[in-house]
């Protein structure tokens, strides 16, 4: 329900479905390389 709340906030003057956008649009565009990175650690035993 909450998800949901979230959409209809953000997209609440769209009337039609063809109005929304085909691709989400990539929140790591225009970021450098070293932002887009996420540091990790993997242990196999």
């Amino acid at each position: 329900m909450d998800k949901i709340s979230k959409l209809k906030g953000k997209y609440s003057e769209v009337t039609s479905i063809t109005e929304l956008p085909n691709k989400l649009p990539n929140p790591l565009k225009g970021k450098p390389f070293m932002e887009r990175i996420v540091p990790g650690l993997t242990f196999q035993i």
